[in-house]
């Protein structure tokens, strides 16, 4: 695709200038590009009259030259997407418009037949509870996570009540609620999720443990005990 933006506007002009010739009965332009898609991957879907008899790449090839000729004040070529498509009909909801989600899963099939389409689950996994809190306790005590010496407590790890202010901010921007006194007092921090508090209920007190790490001062035990709450075939048309 050219560097041209190719906004709704012009998205939709398009498609008001397929359906104006006689030919076609229906005409849809989709973006089947993944989300997170640095550029848009739009199809031409069209569905044509049944007095058009030519084979597929002929009637798609024609429809585009036809649309870049229309197109050309606003790009011609450059603005005209080069995959096309031509299915017997095109799905419509109840109110008789293409059902544009429809169609798109539909075209999406069909563009990778030679394997599933992009899922959630092709990412990379989400990070769990645990992951989460030793990788915030790594980055504030200026380590990696498998440095950390996960049956030794907080401050025998490098940190201390300031570094556990730091943790605290950190995993209240992740929705996480753990409290100051508690990432201090803990024997190890592998008992840290554990201790993780609703942001809504009722924060538990936790019975005084023997720690050979830095004690809380009474400050912050005052300021920090609490959180915050707060069928379809995709083809690429070439030249005209």
């Amino acid at each position: 695709m050219s560097q041209i933006a190719i906004t709704p506007e012009l998205v939709r002009k398009m498609e008001d200038s397929l359906l104006a010739d006689p030919a076609i009965v229906q005409a849809k332009i989709v973006d089947i590009a993944a989300a997170d898609a640095p550029q848009p991957d739009l199809v031409v879907a069209i569905c044509l009259s049944p007095d058009v008899q030519q084979p597929d790449e002929s009637a798609l090839r024609a429809a585009r030259k036809a649309l870049v000729k229309r197109m050309r004040d606003d790009g011609g070529r450059a603005v005209v997407p080069r995959k096309w498509s031509r299915p017997s009909v095109l799905p419509v909801d109840p109110s008789g418009a293409v059902d544009e989600v429809a169609l798109r899963q539909s075209l999406l099939m069909e563009a990778h037949a030679d394997g599933p389409p992009p899922t959630p689950t092709s990412k990379a996994p989400v990070e769990s509870l645990d992951e989460k809190i030793m990788r915030i306790i790594a980055t504030a005590v200026g380590t990696s996570v498998d440095e950390l010496v996960q049956t030794r407590g907080f401050a025998q790890n490098g940190g201390d009540s300031f570094t556990a202010i730091r943790v605290f901010q950190a995993l209240m921007r992740e929705n996480i609620s753990l409290r100051v006194p508690d990432i201090m007092r803990a024997e190890t921090i592998a008992e840290l999720p554990a201790l993780v508090i609703s942001r809504t209920g009722p924060a538990p007190v936790p019975a005084p443990a023997a720690t050979s790490g830095i004690p809380v001062s009474e400050v912050h035990e005052v300021m920090l005990a609490e959180p915050e709450t707060n069928g379809v075939a995709v083809a690429t048309v070439g030249g005209v």
